[in-house]
């Protein structure tokens, strides 16, 4: 396409354009713009005051032709932004205002702040404001016909000579976690008499007045004339020592009697020491399975006096209890010690060995609120709980009653009290009468005697036997505790009788009769009494007094028993046994019927039962000597006679 081409082309597309936008009568066009303007009614403040000035925009629109106003008058999407704050510290920066009708007004906030040694006078404010619109429409057509408009528009604030403060100091009895009475001066470094002055103080860094913030009434304050009020003044736990910013906000009335506010130069307070103690000499005499006493010391370390002082310490581990672990101490002055005592328990499976604690301090302050220190750690020793028994001995054997004997030995670090030793046989044959044992008490180191009584069955075999020992006692805390079992062993004997027999001369003639002795020994180690001894004489003996008593019979002893005793006649001379038992008391007062024991006893032949003539040839024999005798002497007489 050739050079001309292209210019008839463009001159047809301009002419085009040029008709679409000649208005044509009649066709419902309209045109024209808004007109904006800005006015600070309200436009005076005062040195160091953070101010909010109100910013009026009003729409006073110009209509060029049509009758279509809101379409082209209105003023949309309008923002205001400060382009040049003169000696202001502008805080706001663009505000949104939205859409202006013709003949609208409305508001836009802009914060600033006057520097505290501005003078008094008047200073410009430069704005820009922006906004768009329609510049003109015809009914029936699309093309839109849109602008945007930016507009300066600059505002006159005026600064009053008025009063100006600062807080000339900030002090205080106010620490980390407490609260305290602070003392604000607040003087008026301004030109004018501030009257009916109030101040509103806040704080920062965790500072707080009065719960949030603090008003005071100040008066009448002449040009550098000063005043100091008292607020309650408190700071968290956690707060750190350094300065915490003071700000306050002074409400009074100026000359003319317009009530004003202004913001005093900041000041700061600096926290005294956060409130400590400390725990020193912390002790105890803790052993497994009793428990005892933690002792300690705590020290009011400052730097102020507390009240209502509690001490309360607990246990990290499990197997330490803490009877009360609440101590009240009382008021505590800076510097002040006081001891303190709790009562623990450990448990009787517990290792020996160190045992960490936590102990809190908690306290009023001055305004008698709730405090509490942080917890200190300190570590206490738990000692093993041990007993021993030794010189264990028994008295056992199968079928009787003996004993079980031995020594406790406290090896503890603590005495023992209502204590109780209690013995658990592992046999079935052992049978203990009473299985608790009480204990006197046992300081650390001694030892006590105990006895058990015990029976075994008869149907026990012989041999060594298990028991086991537990102490039983009161620990420190008032709780029963069990130590652990110690296991001893004991031997049971083989069934031995009562009483070992002994009768030298247990003989008796045939058809004869005679008392028979019989020596009866004490073999069990107690003593026995009331031991009744009865006599079974079988076929070929006889008794007539069969039945024998012994009052009592020491271990070892020997008593002689006596019995009528007879052989039948006849009896082939040689050894018969009797047969005797006995019935007794123990010493624990059991009546017991022994085993039937056997005694030998040897029948003798009869004085004329030998092998010599019979009797009646033997008295013949005698007479028939005497006779002969007789006649002997008879005639020697004679003889003699005869003589001459």
């Amino acid at each position: 396409m050739s050079s001309r081409t292209w210019l008839a082309v463009g001159f047809a597309v301009a002419m085009v354009l040029a008709l679409l936008a000649i208005p044509v009568a009649g066709t419902g066009f309209t045109r024209g713009e808004p007109d904006i303007d800005v006015y600070l009614p309200e436009n005076e403040v005062t040195p160091g005051e953070d101010a909010t000035l109100e910013l009026q925009l009003q729409n006073d629109g110009d209509l060029a032709t049509g009758t279509q106003r809101d379409a082209v008058l209105t003023a949309r999407s309008t923002t205001v932004e400060v382009r040049d704050g003169g000696p202001f510290e502008v805080r706001t920066g663009t505000t949104p205002v939205g859409t202006i009708q013709d003949g609208m007004a409305v508001s836009a906030p802009v914060r600033i702040t006057v520097p505290e040694d501005l003078e008094p006078g008047e200073y410009e404010i430069d704005l820009r404001v922006r906004y768009s619109y329609t510049q003109q429409t015809q009914t029936g057509s699309d093309i839109p016909f849109d602008r945007t408009a930016r507009e300066t528009h600059t505002v006159t604030v005026r600064v009053l000579p008025d009063s100006q403060f600062e807080i000339v100091s900030v002090s205080g009895d106010v620490q980390p976690g407490s609260g305290g009475e602070a003392a604000v001066e607040i003087r008026n470094v301004g030109s004018e008499t501030a009257r009916e002055a109030r101040a509103t103080l806040t704080g920062a860094g965790g500072l707080v007045f009065d719960g949030g913030a603090a008003e005071a009434f100040l008066g009448d304050l002449e040009p550098d004339e000063s005043a100091t009020v008292a607020v309650d003044a408190s700071l968290p736990a956690d707060a750190t020592a350094a300065p915490k910013p003071v700000s306050a906000s002074v409400q009074y009335r100026d000359g003319d009697g317009r009530d004003r506010e202004a913001r005093a130069r900041n000041g700061s307070l600096v926290p005294i020491a956060e409130q400590s103690f400390d725990i020193r000499d912390l002790d105890g005499t803790l052993s497994t399975g009793y428990g005892g006493t933690i002792t300690g010391t705590v020290v009011n370390d400052g730097p102020r006096n507390a009240s209502g002082v509690v001490v309360t310490v607990d246990s990290d581990s499990p197997a330490v209890q803490i009877d009360e672990p609440r101590v009240s101490i009382g008021d505590l002055e800076a510097g002040e010690a006081r001891t303190f005592r709790v009562r623990a328990g450990v448990a009787a499976d517990a290792d020996p060995g160190p045992r960490q604690l936590s102990v809190t301090v908690g306290y009023e302050d001055d305004h008698r609120s709730s405090l509490q220190a942080d917890p200190v750690t300190r570590r206490v020793d738990v000692a093993e709980t041990r007993f021993d028994v030794v010189d264990l001995e028994d008295t056992l054997s199968v079928g009787y009653d003996g004993t079980i004997t031995g020594t406790l030995e406290n090896h503890g670090d603590n005495p023992i009290e209502d204590g109780v030793l209690t013995i658990e046989p592992a046999s079935d044959s052992l049978f203990v009468e009473e299985r608790r044992y009480a204990l006197p008490r046992l300081e650390p180191g001694e030892s006590t005697a105990f006895e058990f009584p015990t029976d075994v069955s008869g149907q026990a075999d012989a041999g060594p036997r298990q028991v086991s020992f537990t102490v039983e006692f009161r620990g420190a805390t008032g709780r029963t505790v069990q130590s652990e079992p110690i296991t001893r062993r004991v031997v049971v004997d083989e069934r031995r009788p009562e009483f070992s027999l002994s009768a030298p001369d247990a003989s008796v003639e045939a058809g004869g009769s005679t008392t028979l002795e019989i020596e009866i020994t004490n073999d069990r180690p107690e003593t026995l009494s009331n031991i009744d001894a009865r006599l079974y004489a079988e076929s070929p003996f006889d008794s007539t007094s069969d039945e024998a008593f012994v009052t009592e019979l020491g271990p070892g002893e020997t008593a002689t028993l006596q019995f009528q005793l007879s052989a039948d006649d006849g009896t082939m001379p040689k050894t018969y046994p009797v047969e005797l038992d006995f019935q007794y008391d123990t010493e624990r007062g059991d009546t017991v019927l022994s085993n039937t024991y056997k005694q030998a006893v040897e029948v003798q032949p009869a004085a004329d039962d030998d092998d010599g003539l019979p009797i009646e040839l033997a008295l013949v024999g005698v007479g028939a000597l005497i006779v002969v005798g007789a006649a002997v002497i008879l005639w020697r007489r004679r003889s003699a006679g005869g003589r001459p």
